[in-house]
């Protein structure tokens, strides 16, 4: 077998390799994560946030007119768990006018609420 030309002298690998499987360091012990019903879930979503959007909908329609006149929208209140600042970012898009207005520790919780416009 012809041998290949040696650019990097300083390292010297002889012989061939074996081939063995992949082993996790770790063992293989660590349990699998709990398994989620994610059908459930987004149904879970989908009825709070459409809640939350008939509530904004009906207070809108019970206020003076005169009230914050030009500026259609509301505000809508978002609690995550700290961990989850990232999706503070993700909250807001302002081409379709949404905006976060506020983000504050729920006191005594391990929450943060974004208020959202």
């Amino acid at each position: 077998m012809a041998q290949p030309p040696r650019n990097l002298p300083h390292l010297r690998i002889e012989g061939s390799g074996e081939t063995e499987r992949y082993t996790y360091p770790g063992g293989g012990n660590t349990p699998s994560p709990p398994r989620r019903d994610r059908e459930q879930h987004a149904a879970a979503l989908s009825a709070a946030i459409g809640a939350a959007l008939q509530s904004a909908r009906d207070e809108l329609a019970a206020r003076e007119p005169t009230i914050a006149e030009g500026v259609p929208g509301f505000y809508l209140q978002v609690s995550l768990p700290q961990g989850e600042s990232e999706a503070v970012d993700k909250l807001e898009n302002r081409q379709k006018h949404i905006e976060v207005v506020s983000v504050k520790k729920r006191e005594g919780t391990a929450f943060l609420e974004a208020t959202v416009f």
